[in-house]
């Protein structure tokens, strides 16, 4: 059963009560796609219907544009439900990822949302809870952005997961903290709140020292076990997001350069993400630009790209992602595509090809071999040349 198509069906009006029967049913059985299979006897004791009722409601209806049949021989009628058609214009579900942005502080949201037609037009919508609601009211300084869109919800899930899930290093995240184990939110993507830190109590008057200073502090563990390429389900905190996070006694000189340290690979962390954006940017300009169609982006592809900036270099990553889509052209890549998994296959020789201003195809290769081969039996030729005439000359000299 599709709630997309059985809402989008249940408002018509302008039908029959048996082709309105015939439709719910259709709709009820239906995937996300709006496709199923059921035979018109099925149908019949579904909606109670006649045959010869079920077989003329579904002609109108295929009249009507609502409904494609598909004739399958020695098999069921596959039926495609169109609901939009009735309503004078088709109107595409989308499901997306979106990124909200606070420019003064750096701080973002990273959330998934489902509308009806271009996401762009969706600029409106910051999410619930109390960080979208945080960010709403500061909409004049932040900046949405649509990270990718899928045509089923499941998809679009895998993603966010995914997204969620590289970018919780950066402690301006929002998504960054993940529930504990045994609470009822194990493995499930939590919305942290910068300023989540308890106010500390004041110190005993008689100067003993304060109860929670000698408490080892309990570390936040992120699990993401078990839900990897699960629907994240976001609760949001209770407390609104604080721009100025409270300030923390100083560590200990051990801790101090632990802390260093992980500063130092969050920065680093900060700028992969930022490389891999710009690389999927610069592919999916180029692939488009080609092919008039987006990449597929998945978890899997995100995982491959992070390997190719790694292996060839923050900065070169782009321009040679760019390089191979639009000019390597050899007949398995143009067959597939142009597929992720072979640009990081043949990183570097794809870098190559692009610092030295064009791409190794067969041709060129065979044409390459053929120039040396015969540079070679030049060369040949040459030295036996030489020899001869070192033969003659000697011979006439004695």
């Amino acid at each position: 059963m599709s709630t997309i198509i059985m809402a989008a069906c249940w408002p018509l009006q302008g039908m029959s009560p048996a082709q309105k029967a015939v439709l719910i049913s259709l709709a009820d059985q239906a995937n996300d796609d709006g496709v199923c299979w059921p035979s018109v006897n099925t149908i019949g004791l579904r909606t109670c219907l006649s045959e010869r009722a079920v077989q003329a409601a579904l002609k109108w209806l295929e009249e009507q544009g609502a409904l494609l049949r598909d004739h399958r021989s020695q098999r069921s009628t596959m039926y495609t439900v169109t609901p939009q058609a009735l309503v004078g214009e088709i109107t595409r579900t989308v499901h997306y990822v979106y990124r909200i942005t606070h420019t003064p502080s750096g701080q973002f949201y990273i959330g998934l949302r489902t509308c009806g037609g271009d996401p762009l037009e969706d600029s409106s919508y910051f999410g619930s809870g109390v960080s979208a609601e945080w960010l709403a009211k500061r909409k004049a300084d932040c900046v949405k952005e649509i990270v990718a869109s899928f045509e089923h919800r499941h998809q679009a899930a895998q993603f966010e997961t995914a997204e969620i899930a590289l970018a919780i290093q950066n402690p301006r995240c929002l998504n960054r903290k993940v529930s504990a184990p045994g609470s009822a939110t194990h493995g499930r993507h939590v919305v942290a709140d910068p300023a989540d830190a308890a106010p500390a109590a004041p110190a005993p008057a008689n100067g003993a020292p304060h109860p929670a200073a000698s408490a080892p502090s309990t570390p936040q563990h992120l699990h993401l076990d078990g839900a990897a390429s699960a629907p994240g389900t976001i609760n949001e905190p209770s407390v609104e997001p604080s721009r100025e996070p409270l300030p923390a006694a100083a560590p200990p000189v051990a801790a101090k350069g632990r802390a260093d340290k992980a500063k130092g690979g969050e920065a680093e962390e900060t700028a992969l993400q930022a490389a891999c954006r710009a690389t999927w940017a610069a592919y999916a300009e180029a692939y488009g630009a080609r092919y008039g169609a987006r990449p597929v982006r998945n978890a899997q592809v995100n995982a491959k790209v992070k390997q190719f900036v790694q292996r060839i270099g923050y900065d070169e990553a782009p321009a040679v992602a760019k390089f191979y889509v639009e000019r390597v052209a050899d007949a398995y890549v143009t067959r597939e595509c142009h597929p992720v998994g072979t640009l990081l296959q043949k990183a570097e020789g794809y870098r190559t090809q692009w610092a030295a201003g064009h791409a190794m195809t067969s041709t060129r290769a065979r044409q390459m071999d053929q120039s040396q081969a015969n540079f070679d039996a030049a060369e040949e030729a040459m030295a036996i040349l030489r020899q001869r005439r070192g033969e003659l000359e000697g011979g006439s000299n004695a």
